[in-house]
């Protein structure tokens, strides 16, 4: 499959969630062909994990797993207390 189609057929799955022109969507998937080409299958397994109305959801997720791994700041502790009996 070249790359053309392969784009096109991409574009053709894509613009029935999203109101994206051909010249849009080529512009973001204009790369280089892959190693193999993807099945029917695969085309439907990552148009069903990037389905549109489940962005939001998937967002909050990432959110939430996010701040969980930055620290809160420590406003209230003094961060030379340990030197006070030093001092």
């Amino acid at each position: 499959m070249s790359q053309n189609s392969h784009s096109q057929k991409l574009y053709q799955k894509d613009s029935k969630n999203r109101k994206t022109t051909e010249k849009e969507y080529t512009r973001f998937v204009n790369h280089a062909i892959p190693l193999s080409s993807l099945t029917e299958k695969d085309l439907e397994a990552l148009a069903a994990m990037f389905d549109p109305e489940d962005l939001a959801e998937v967002e909050a997720e990432l959110s939430h797993y996010l701040n969980l791994m930055c620290p809160e700041p420590c406003w209230e502790e003094d961060p030379f207390d340990f030197l006070r009996d030093y001092l």
